[in-house]
Parts: C-alpha cells; sequence; structure tokens
C-alpha cells in the first residue's frame, strides 16, 4: 500500500514536471521568432539596401532571443535565400547567390518561402523585416504584398511607405496640414515631352532660382539636381524624367542649414531623436557623400555630421523635434523615420523637405547619440511591428451579406 502511494506521488510530480516543461516550451516559442531580413531589390537604391541590411543582420544575431535569415531580391527580381549571402565581400565582387525561392500564401499567417525544386526546403517565419530602399521595397508595393500573407512587419504600412516615397502625394498632404515647405511645382513626364515652352513658363513664373529638380518616386539624392539659369533647369527635367513619370521642382534656400530629426513609434506616440546637421561642401548632400565615402551604409556622413546640431536657439531644435513627430504621424508612418529639414539661416525658419520611412541602416548612429543602443533600437522596432498586428487583428473582415443569393448577373 506505501510502495502504491510512493508510485502514485512520482507519477503526479512527473505530470507536473511535463507540464512546467510544456509551459515554459510555449512561452518561448511565443517569443523566440524566427525573423526574415529583406534587402535589395528593383531599385536605384539596391546596393544602399545591401549594406543596410546587412548591418542590420549582423547586429539582429546578437539578439539570442531570435533566429534570423537573409532573403535577397536580386536586381532582375528573383528571391533568394541562404547561400552565401551574409557576406558583404560576394556582393562587392558580384558573387552573392542563394538558393531560389518562391512565395507561398497560407492561412496561418505566416511568410512561407519554398526553394525551387523537387526537394526544396521550406522556411517559415514569424515576422519579417524590410530594409530596402526606393522603389519596390520602401513604396508601399512590397508592403502591399505583406499585408496579404497576414505576416507581422517592421516599418510603415502600405498608406505611409507609399506617401513617404512620393515627394509630390507627401508634400499635398503635409499642405493641408499646415506644415511648413518650401514653394514647389509639380507635372507629369508626358506635359514636359509634349509642351516643354509651357511647362518651363509655369515653372519659372512660380518659383525663383536656385531650384531643385527631383524625380517624384526616388530617394538617396539620385537624379536631383540644382538649376540656376533656364538652360539648366531644362538640363535637369530632363534628368529627373529619365528616372521617374513625374517631376516636383522646389524653391531653394539660399542660406541653408540641412537639419535630419530621426522619429520612431506610431500613431498613438512618437519620440524624436536628437538633431543632426550633415556637413558638406556641396549644396547639398549628394549620393557618394551619404553611402560611399568613407565605406558603408551611412559612414560618408557619419564622418561630417554635427550632432546634436546647431541652431539659432532651443526653441528651434523643439519646434523642428516637434514637427517631425507631426510628419510621421500626419503620413501614417510607424516603426522608425527620418525626417529631413531645410532651415532658413537668414530668415530664422525651417521648412520640412521629405521622409524616409526606411532610413540607412535605421539611422542608428543618431539614435545611438540620443541614447538607444542598437539592439534596444531593434527590440523596439520589433515589439513596434508586433503591435501594429495586434491592432490590426481587432478590425473585422467579415461582413454577412445575402448578395450571392439575391444578385443576378446582368450577360
Amino acid at each position: 500500500m506505501i510502495e502504491l502511494e510512493r508510485y502514485g506521488k512520482i507519477r503526479e510530480n512527473i505530470y507536473k514536471y511535463i507540464i512546467c516543461i510544456l509551459l515554459i516550451y510555449f512561452l518561448l516559442a511565443s517569443y523566440y521568432m524566427n525573423i526574415a531580413v529583406i534587402f535589395g531589390s528593383r531599385s536605384t537604391e539596391h546596393d544602399v539596401s545591401i549594406i543596410s541590411g546587412l548591418t542590420v543582420v549582423k547586429e539582429l544575431h546578437k539578439l539570442s532571443e531570435h533566429t534570423v535569415e537573409i532573403i535577397y531580391i536580386s536586381k532582375e527580381g528573383t528571391w533568394e535565400i541562404g547561400g552565401n549571402l551574409n557576406n558583404i565581400e560576394y556582393f562587392r565582387k558580384n558573387e552573392a547567390k542563394g538558393k531560389e525561392i518562391q512565395l507561398l500564401f497560407t492561412k496561418d499567417k505566416k511568410f512561407t518561402v519554398k526553394e525551387k525544386g523537387l526537394f526544396g526546403k521550406t522556411h517559415i517565419f514569424d515576422l519579417v523585416m524590410p530594409i530596402t530602399h526606393g522603389m519596390n521595397g520602401e513604396d508601399g508595393t512590397l508592403q502591399g504584398l505583406l499585408e496579404m500573407t497576414g505576416v507581422p512587419y517592421t516599418g510603415s504600412k502600405v498608406l505611409g511607405s507609399a506617401l513617404g516615397m512620393d515627394k509630390i502625394a507627401m508634400k499635398d498632404i503635409l499642405s493641408s496640414h499646415k506644415l511648413p515647405q518650401v514653394k514647389y511645382v509639380s507635372f507629369y513626364r508626358n506635359d514636359w515631352q509634349l509642351q516643354p515652352d509651357d511647362v518651363s513658363q509655369h515653372i519659372l513664373q512660380s518659383l525663383q532660382f536656385p531650384i531643385f529638380i527631383k524625380p517624384a518616386n526616388l530617394g538617396s539624392s539620385i537624379g536631383i539636381t540644382r538649376a540656376t539659369d533656364k538652360e539648366s533647369l531644362e538640363q535637369a527635367i530632363e534628368v529627373a524624367c529619365y528616372y521617374d513619370s513625374r517631376v516636383i521642382c522646389e524653391e531653394g534656400v539660399e542660406d541653408l542649414q540641412e537639419i535630419n530629426c530621426a522619429v520612431r513609434g506610431n500613431s498613438t506616440e512618437q519620440k524624436a531623436s536628437l538633431l543632426e546637421e550633415p556637413v558638406t561642401f556641396q549644396d547639398f548632400l549628394t549620393f557618394e557623400e551619404k553611402y560611399i565615402n568613407s565605406g558603408g551604409t551611412m559612414q560618408g556622413i557619419k564622418s561630417k555630421v554635427k550632432i546634436p546640431a546647431q541652431l539659432p536657439n532651443e526653441k528651434m531644435t523643439e519646434e523642428i523635434q516637434e514637427a517631425a513627430k507631426q510628419v510621421f504621424k500626419v503620413l501614417n508612418c510607424s516603426g522608425i523615420a527620418r525626417i529631413d529639414f531645410l532651415v532658413d539661416k537668414q530668415k530664422k525658419c525651417f521648412y520640412v523637405n521629405e521622409i524616409n520611412t526606411i532610413p540607412g541602416s535605421l539611422q542608428n548612429h543618431l539614435w545611438k547619440e540620443s541614447g538607444i543602443s542598437f539592439s534596444q533600437l531593434l527590440e523596439d522596432f520589433i515589439e513596434n511591428a508586433l503591435d501594429s498586428q495586434r491592432e490590426k487583428e481587432k478590425n473585422s473582415f467579415a461582413f454577412q451579406s445575402n448578395i450571392l443569393q439575391k444578385g443576378e448577373m446582368k450577360k
């Protein structure tokens, strides 16, 4: 009898241990995630995205809570995984290669890809981190694809990404919210090709030189030209039209000071970084200065930057930070973004220039100076994505209707 009681207690304790182990397993499983970092894509900023993506992956590997895999989108549009994609030297030698994959749509709200071939491995991800710059990645197209899979993903969603990329739509939205901007004129490439004299005349009547001419949907200073007379204006328009079907022209600020402010958060709460001032000897920071000089994403800018930026007074610093948070919210952004400002040193006022919804390496050098480590930044970035997913799941996507029973198709 005593032996039976003893064995009964042992069995009961074993059951308790098993239950505890299962609880621990499920708790850990809910926290440990398999994360896909996507970079590259068909964009003029493809190479910048590679550097940003590998920088983020390197830091994510330090977070032992999660596993991380790279998904690379080539310039031709193929999706690849594994191989030697984690080494930048292979990209520099144009020898980077992974296993080609295809996307599978499932109903479990996971990001599922399968390697091509009869025995291709299937990879399932709990969260996706797009570190793509420019078109076909930062403009809402990749975000729309991720929305269809139902998987949580970091950064701004479809609307915020699209508005952030399109300079014309962005400026129109900011104007409706009375945020300060320089004068601007926009037009279609087709208008320029059919009636160049009318377009040129409209610009000259609306804006004063210097004028900056930009493609509507590019970043990293690509395709941007400064014009000081009619001839250089028309040449600059030709350059911009090469990159995009819509062009924006902005009136320049003569005594200019560039200021950047990073913002993280969502529609409920926004946190602004310290301000930084890129130091450049040219009229504006070029693509080479941002990404090539000194090597690496934003390495050129880090070697030529003042943090915190020196402004005329503390009040302007606070006003720019508040404006940055307002831009972030008005454009429906989330995650991490960088808002660029132009300060007129003569008039002692500032203008919103543009927003970058996936800034190079997530602007981690500026956050570091603001007291946020790269690891903490990424942890917050991931939690923000999960919060966005939880908020989205509060929405109802079902609506009971009898339209199929009553409706008739017309022949």
